[in-house]
């Protein structure tokens, strides 16, 4: 079985003609989407259509581009009501099976601004004026808002998590759109911009990690992440990394490939 990753497709920014060549020639069994596939108001329409050029089963996370012209309510809402059996929303399924000793498990996941300088950065994004949610917030709402959807996604992947372990998998591939660590979160032009760290990873996400990769020395984690668009393998412990796939809008790029 080969899993193709992929990553930040923003495919509403992408020359139709463009998307049908690329995915009419994806040899592939299956495609992971870690994220930004298109807004809210066309991201199941790019998936269907992504299904039907490959023929392959689509797992897939939402990204902050995801809400664009919807929110997380309607957003998410859209995606859990998805009834193709071909299309499979990680953040809404537990536990899946890859392989005898392999599972994959995923989550949305957020930003949470408790790394850099925190709620202080000078950065201020879109997603304060696209998500609904945020548009009629005042900025420190905003602020715990993230906090609670970080916290509230990190504690049902380390549900997820602690099912797989259970189950007896000794691999197990995470897919969420936000870099859990700092390390992981490279600025576009390859450096770490602490400005930009309060929106770009879940610290909650990472403590959790680390602690279940640390008390579970004999199983190897793999998160496979989008949202900064600069590709970085970062190795957190000996069983614990992370990959960050490369992204640009008006491309799409295979971020890597899992043979199984």
């Amino acid at each position: 079985m080969k899993l193709t990753w992929l990553t930040d497709l923003h495919l509403d920014c992408v020359e139709l003609s463009y998307i049908e060549n690329f995915f009419e020639s994806l040899n592939t069994d299956a495609i992971l989407i870690t994220g930004d596939i298109a807004k809210s108001n066309s991201f199941y329409k790019h998936l269907k259509r992504i299904q039907i050029l490959t023929n392959a089963h689509v797992y897939f996370v939402l990204g902050n581009h995801d809400l664009y012209k919807g929110g997380f309510k309607r957003s998410e809402t859209k995606a859990v009501c998805i009834t193709n059996e071909n299309l499979t929303y990680l953040t809404n399924s537990n536990v899946i099976k890859l392989n005898e000793t392999t599972t994959l498990v995923g989550e949305d996941g957020w930003y949470d601004f408790d790394s850099g300088p925190g709620l202080y950065t000078p950065i201020k994004v879109q997603d304060f004026k696209r998500i609904e949610e945020f548009k009629r917030c005042h900025y420190l709402n905003i602020v715990n808002l993230s906090k609670q959807r970080s916290q509230v996604a990190s504690r049902k992947l380390k549900d997820k998590l602690e099912i797989a372990i259970q189950q007896g998998y000794k691999n197990i591939y995470i897919a969420t759109h936000f870099p859990p660590f700092p390390g992981a979160a490279l600025s576009e032009n390859g450096k770490i911009d602490t400005d930009w760290l309060p929106l770009s990873i879940s610290v909650a996400m990472g403590k959790m990690l680390a602690i279940m990769a640390d008390n579970n020395a004999d199983v190897n984690f793999t998160v496979y992440a989008g949202h900064t668009h600069s590709q970085i393998e970062y190795k957190h412990f000996d069983n614990l990394k992370v990959l960050v796939g490369k992204a640009e809008y008006g491309k799409i790029f295979i971020s890597g490939e899992i043979n199984l």
